[in-house]
């Protein structure tokens, strides 16, 4: 949680309480220069752009022209998110990822002019949180900048984990522990559980799934989502549960089964 140091301890209990509500909404009212978001881009206008919509919403920002400047910032400045053009002048946004995730798991929100699928499921795989075409409404990455920011705020560094049956599913390393041993999951087929299990038996539809975990611009990977449940099962099942845990609806999505769980 950020907060300002200048703050007594009877404060800080008071903020801790209120920031339970609103995390994001607390901290820029009290210290908004606390939050900062770097933002990876070489065509200026933008730049400039997004600088104001953070300045506004109270956000302090700092900005990179190409990928080696970019980089350098993330481990000098360490900002609680970041931006990335994939179409940089020096290298490619790809390994812009690649890089910064060997050493941190700052929310990464991908902006590109091209909606290419593989591109696309290569960014997502190598740990970008999100991925917006351009051009794109300043509202849907507000409110995307603001979801990243109240989960990094809530979260803190012990492992939180998720219960499945026999199984644990630890958030640090987004693995499934069973009798039977423990399983990797893949960064979607992490998403798509953890989301199915914040409501066992609700149906969750493939748009609703594909809009959650893969975003609104990427209207079509039922096909994705199809390979990513066919894995779950899969490593459910390699950890010692049953398959059945996950109910596939023939047109409709997917659900936890809670007859299974309980």
């Amino acid at each position: 949680m950020i907060i300002c140091k200048q703050y007594e301890p009877k404060a800080l209990q008071m903020l801790e309480f209120f920031q339970s509500w609103d995390p994001i909404a607390l901290a820029i009212y009290h210290c908004p220069e606390m939050i900062t978001i770097l933002v990876i881009e070489d065509e200026n206008s933008l730049q400039l752009l997004l600088k104001r919509l953070f300045g506004r919403e109270g956000f302090k920002t700092f900005a990179a022209k190409n990928g080696s400047e970019g980089m350098q910032l993330a481990k000098s400045r360490r900002p609680d998110l970041i931006i990335l053009d994939l179409g940089l002048p020096d290298v490619n946004g790809q390994y812009v990822i690649s890089e910064i995730r060997k050493w941190s798991k700052v929310p990464i929100i991908a902006v590109s002019a091209f909606n290419d699928e593989n591109t696309i499921v290569n960014i997502l795989e190598l740990g970008a949180d999100a991925f917006l075409e351009k051009p794109f409404s300043l509202d849907e990455l507000n409110a995307r900048i603001r979801l990243f920011l109240r989960k990094k705020m809530i979260d803190n560094s012990s492992d939180l984990s998720l219960k499945l049956g026999d199984l644990k599913i630890s958030n640090l390393d987004r693995k499934l522990h069973g009798p039977k041993g423990s399983i990797s999951l893949s960064v979607f087929e992490y998403r798509v559980l953890s989301l199915l299990l914040t409501q066992p038996g609700k149906i969750f539809s493939h748009e609703e799934l594909i809009n959650e975990i893969w975003g609104p611009s990427y209207k079509h990977a039922i096909g994705s989502l199809r390979v990513s449940i066919w894995g779950i099962k899969n490593k459910i099942a390699e950890a010692g549960e049953t398959r059945e845990l996950i109910s596939s609806i023939p047109k409709v999505g997917y659900s936890i089964n809670p007859l299974v769980l309980a």
